[in-house]
């Protein structure tokens, strides 16, 4: 257990587990130590962010076919998880896959120091969805309120940061 004694005297806000999702032959040996992991009481309740690699390979699992795989909704109560696709070889999805860990991270943090409880990935994959098809429906008052409020000024913030990145 080194990863344990290395993670011991640091915080954590999210756990980043990378899957090779062209290797269907070990994704049951990566379920296991994936969960096993999991139950260490240092990461109970962190946020994981499940990232299938390999994408551009032919054959490869979708990120939800490996989030079923993985038994991800075993998670749900638990702790808030994401499933998300990209190539680190080709670069496609990976500043995607990026972008939404660090903007779930900060969503994470505050709703941790507000003491909400854990989203569950479907309100999480809603959300998501939901993203530019107007206002997302409000489940309780003036939080959502200062929720929605909190996202239009980072997507602002944060657009306004992207546009430079993406001219090269």
């Amino acid at each position: 257990m080194m990863f344990m004694r290395l993670i011991s005297n640091i915080c954590i806000d999210a756990i980043v587990w990378v899957v090779d999702a062209s290797d269907r032959d070990r994704l049951d040996e990566t379920k296991k130590m994936l969960h096993q992991q999991m139950r260490d009481p240092e990461l109970a309740s962190k946020m994981l962010f499940v990232v299938a690699n390999k994408q551009d390979v032919d054959g490869a699992m979708s990120p939800e076919e490996v989030e079923k795989e993985l038994k991800l909704h075993s998670f749900d109560t638990k702790r808030t998880y994401i499933c998300m696709g990209c190539s680190a070889k080709s670069g496609a999805g990976v500043k995607e896959t990026i972008k939404r860990l660090a903007k779930e991270v900060k969503v994470e943090i505050k709703r941790v120091e507000k003491g909400q409880p854990v989203k569950s990935h479907a309100e999480l994959e809603a959300k998501a969805k939901g993203k530019g098809k107007g206002k997302e429906k409000a489940s309780s008052g003036a939080a959502a309120d200062q929720k929605s409020r909190d996202q239009s000024h980072e997507e602002k913030s944060g657009d306004s940061k992207d546009s430079s990145d993406d001219s090269s």
